[in-house]
């Protein structure tokens, strides 16, 4: 019996700055070559700025209100169904007890979208794992793309003066 070769490669498409960093959404790893198995890929934001390391945002007067961390994000990936099928998503050990997030697979899009509102993150997170059942052999991308909020929902981009797009 032949063995079903497939290949899956990333294109990264959430990337914006801050300071001398980057705040990243990615899946992990870039690039998967497999045999038929299921296909398994953490999604990470990474380099979060620390709570308050911003300053205070443009929509606020009140001095004492700053800005940094993590809020909120809200992810989309597209996959292709005629080469992908979706077994599951996981959340991590740390967001499983969130009650506002939510994920779903529709028509070649898997969304997710959770809500740090009482406890805002910093640094490197995992969200969780998402899996893929390949089922015809070829080549295929998965894009991700979306948005990270900060603690004072402002996303980071190059809509305000502290976040630099590039």
């Amino acid at each position: 019996m032949r063995g079903i070769y497939f290949f899956v490669f990333l294109l990264i498409s959430l990337t914006a700055s801050y300071a001398l960093d980057s705040v990243v959404v990615k899946l992990d790893p870039n690039y998967v070559e497999t045999y038929g198995e299921p296909v398994y890929f953490k999604i990470c934001v990474e380099n979060i700025p620390p709570r308050g390391s911003l300053g205070v945002p443009d929509l606020y007067t009140d001095a004492n209100i700053v800005d940094g961390g993590c809020g909120g994000v809200d992810i989309t990936v597209n996959y292709s169904p005629e080469y992908l099928k979706p077994l599951e998503f996981n959340w991590s050990e740390e967001f499983k007890d969130i009650k506002l997030k939510e994920y779903r697979f529709e028509n070649g899009i898997f969304h997710l979208s959770i809500l740090f509102s009482n406890s805002p993150k910093e640094g490197n997170i995992y969200l969780g794992t998402l899996a893929f059942i390949p089922i015809k052999e070829g080549e295929t991308t998965l894009n991700i793309s979306g948005v990270v909020s900060s603690e004072h929902g402002i996303k980071y981009s190059g809509k305000n003066r502290y976040y630099i797009d590039y």
